[in-house]
């Protein structure tokens, strides 16, 4: 859904381990290939650690038998960063500290486990770097009480609901991936409580 997404910003409420940040790496694998030249795209995740893991599955994408045709030289370990031909950017950034993010002008981002990384890094930092080539925003995280992710998801809902086009929600239970069968989610429900499998299996917010 996300990639036949018309959307400029989508909101996707994931249970865990459903292919969240797949989903997110494949966007940021297909979506440049096919857009402007000179362009820059982050995918930010809640510290270094995440987004260093992100950014090898992102390299590992790639058959290393095709990189030598993409990418426009060898990506940068040290600042996350993939090049790709056509002067594109790829870069794998950590919310952490948003306030030293404030210096590109993107394309396109992708906020996950945005729960977890403060509001201001969405509305004072990245949302004014979009504004120069309109660029979208997704935003990924398994949902947990009321919180501005919940708000955002509220928002994206209540727009769509009323016709508008810019925003878009996507809801996503662990139950719709191919590897959590029958037995795995009865298995995953007998050792959580009812609250808890709500929340990170079903995606739902609870009390």
């Amino acid at each position: 859904m996300l990639l036949t997404s018309k959307a400029r910003f989508n909101v996707a409420s994931w249970g865990r381990q459903s292919g969240k940040t797949t989903a997110g790496l494949q966007k940021l694998f297909t979506v440049p290939l096919k857009g402007k030249a000179d362009s820059v795209y982050w995918y930010i995740l809640q510290n270094h650690s995440a987004a260093d893991v992100a950014f090898k599955r992102f390299v590992n994408m790639y058959p290393r038998n095709t990189q030598s045709l993409l990418f426009e030289k060898r990506p940068n370990e040290t600042d996350k960063t993939v090049f790709i031909k056509g002067n594109v950017q790829i870069c794998f950034k950590s919310g952490s500290e948003y306030d030293n993010l404030r210096i590109e002008t993107l394309n396109g981002v992708i906020i996950d486990e945005c729960r977890e990384q403060p509001h201001q890094l969405w509305t004072q930092v990245i949302r004014p770097m979009l504004a120069k080539h309109k660029g979208w925003a997704d935003f990924y995280s398994t949902p947990n009480g009321y919180d501005w992710f919940y708000d955002l998801a509220m928002f994206s809902q209540d727009h769509k609901d009323r016709g508008g086009r810019e925003w878009s929600y996507i809801h996503a239970p662990s139950s719709e991936s191919p590897w959590w069968t029958k037995e795995e989610l009865e298995s995953a429900r007998s050792s959580m409580t009812e609250t808890g499998y709500r929340q990170e299996i079903l995606a739902e917010v609870v009390e």
